[in-house]
């Protein structure tokens, strides 16, 4: 198996922190072909750890928030993934990561996207879309963006 220089698996998540509900706010901003957004992901954690790793991809994360204590993390551009480090070590049980974030409304049919459509009249209008297959969803929220990684979800677009 292939791993990079901190130790990881370029292709897969580790599995000690496994996702099991996600509530997802989003704020499109068509004008502007923006986004900002948070997600609340309560997780399990199933071996002790300092670290949690997730997807994000072309997305700016501004704040991360570890069971309601800020975390520091890092964006690792070319793995697209988030890494958090905690400043305790977490025992195995329940755990809440909330990550405030934004990103563009891209025109790559991928994530989040921007679209337009004419309506009867022929008027172009702008409109929010959303492409979700498999390492489509980190282009849209930091989330554990694998099959496997199966959770339930709450989503909420204002």
């Amino acid at each position: 198996m292939t791993r990079t220089e901190n130790g990881l698996d370029p292709h897969r998540l580790p599995r000690h922190v496994l996702p099991r509900r996600y509530e997802l706010e989003l704020r499109p901003d068509l004008a502007a072909a923006t986004f900002s957004g948070r997600v609340v992901i309560t997780a399990d954690v199933q071996s002790a750890t300092r670290s949690i790793v997730m997807n994000a991809a072309e997305l700016e994360v501004l704040r991360v928030f570890v069971d309601g204590s800020p975390a520091p993390f890092s964006l690792d551009e070319s793995a697209e993934r988030l890494m958090i480090g905690t400043l305790e070590e977490m025992s195995p049980g329940r755990v809440a990561i909330e990550v405030e974030f934004t990103g563009v409304l891209n025109d790559k049919l991928r994530g989040f996207y921007r679209s337009t459509y004419r309506d009867a009249d022929g008027s172009e209008h702008v409109v929010g879309c959303t492409q979700m297959q498999s390492t489509d969803c980190r282009r849209a929220f930091p989330c554990f963006d694998e099959p496997d990684f199966k959770a339930v979800f709450a989503t909420t677009l204002v």
